[in-house]
């Protein structure tokens, strides 16, 4: 329900009392269901504490509620997964701004996507092939001030592990097809999002998977009523747009911030084009965003639902043919904080170091026991926890070493 939004001084005695008790009960299902967390150094957490004082409808994120989103009617989960939970902020209260906020566009992702629903078949869901497997990046229109394409292309190919061709940019016949809204909204004219992703769909590929356009230009959707738009996802044509034009308002486009900003959206409408949904399990990269500052206090990082979805999707795909292995997360995990550091992103790295961690202790303690199947008794159990113990502390040695720029640990 929505109670917890503030309605005014008005209503009946019957509503007030409503409204209290939905909130009374609201705070001790929090007080109940706290669970241990590692915090992540990002430096929007001061933010996320200030909206946190919010009143208004907060997501379950119980630990029973994440259980049976990562479990339910779904494969078992690889052990560490559940640990990595651990890593996740809870989502603050939705105030009445924010996307999953009353009478919001987002209010109708509360219900959530868990894994059994996301694996039933159907339309939602989309599936590289052995012939289209390849993500394409098509600039459109102004350009200027835009990242570098390289940094973004590498991005892709380390969070979604796919080949990213960069494409030529539209020629001006297409450019020039694109429907737009001149009077804009603060930003110069708009670039209507429908007509931008029928435009992208005629440009795309044999072997594309995905193509997604991206621009320094205003983009909107009008036919739907956003005046604006951060990015928008097409699952049936399989194509998206996001535009970089409201990221360098307070920082320059050279810096990790801008970088941030922009490879955040990408990863965030990509993820769309798997089938992915907004997330309401945690703070996730995957959570929808109605303005800057709830756009900006994601981790970038897949909760385990989310990074579950993505996995199973990778696996089922077989892109090397029946023998594909699985999907590694920690290997996929390391790139990732390697990209971190290697663009000054030293908060998104720690964020990643953790991830790390609690997804490889349970390999950990496997790989001690194995080593110690030769020992008897309670003595095998004691050796195993101390090799894992041992080991544990040179992965954590090996991330110290990455904090002073060390970028050849793990």
């Amino acid at each position: 329900s929505g109670a917890g939004h503030d309605q005014g001084q008005g209503g009946t005695r019957r509503g007030r009392r409503g409204r209290k008790r939905a909130l009374q009960l609201m705070s001790d299902r929090d007080d109940a269901c706290e669970v241990p967390q590692i915090r992540s150094k990002i430096s929007t957490t001061a933010v996320m504490k200030k909206r946190a004082g919010k009143r208004g409808w907060k997501a379950p994120q119980d630990s029973t509620t994440r259980s049976k989103a990562l479990n339910d009617g779904a494969p078992a989960a690889p052990a560490g997964m559940e640990r990595c939970w651990e890593c996740f902020e809870d989502l603050p209260p939705a105030g009445p701004h924010d996307w999953l906020g009353k009478h919001s566009p987002g209010e109708r992702d509360r219900p959530g996507q868990p894994l059994k629903r996301f694996l039933q078949p159907g339309p939602h869901r989309n599936f590289p092939t052995r012939v289209c497997n390849k993500i394409y990046l098509l600039p459109i229109g102004n350009m200027s001030g835009a990242p570098d394409a390289s940094l973004l292309c590498k991005l892709l190919e380390c969070w979604f592990l796919l080949e990213v061709v960069l494409m030529e940019s539209l020629p001006a016949k297409a450019l020039q097809s694109l429907e737009r809204k001149f009077a804009g909204a603060g930003y110069g004219p708009q670039i209507e999002s429908q007509s931008a992703a029928n435009v992208i769909h005629t440009h795309k590929p044999r072997d594309a998977f995905v193509v997604i356009g991206y621009t320094m230009e205003d983009i909107c959707n009008s036919s739907k009523g956003f005046d604006f738009l951060f990015g928008e996802a097409n699952l049936d044509l399989s194509v998206g747009i996001f535009s970089f034009a409201r990221y360098s308002d307070d920082v320059p486009t050279s810096s990790a911030r801008f970088l941030r900003r922009c490879g955040m959206v990408l990863c965030h409408e990509v993820g769309h084009l798997f089938g992915i949904k907004h997330c309401v399990y945690a703070s996730c990269l995957m959570n929808g965003s109605n303005h800057l500052e709830e756009s900006e206090t994601r981790p970038w990082a897949l909760c385990p639902v989310d990074l579950r979805k993505l996995q199973l999707t990778l696996d089922a795909a077989k892109l090397q043919g029946k023998d594909t292995p699985p999907l590694d997360l920690v290997e996929r995990e390391r790139s990732l904080l390697e990209f971190f550091i290697a663009t000054g992103l030293p908060d998104d790295a720690h964020f990643s170091r953790a991830i790390i961690t609690a997804t490889y202790r349970p390999a950990l303690i496997q790989f001690a026991a194995s080593r110690c199947e030769g020992s008897a008794g309670g003595g095998r159990a004691a050796a195993a926890d101390g090799a894992a113990e041992q080991a544990e502390h040179r992965a954590q040695c090996t991330c110290r070493r990455q904090q002073l720029g060390d970028q050849k640990a793990f």
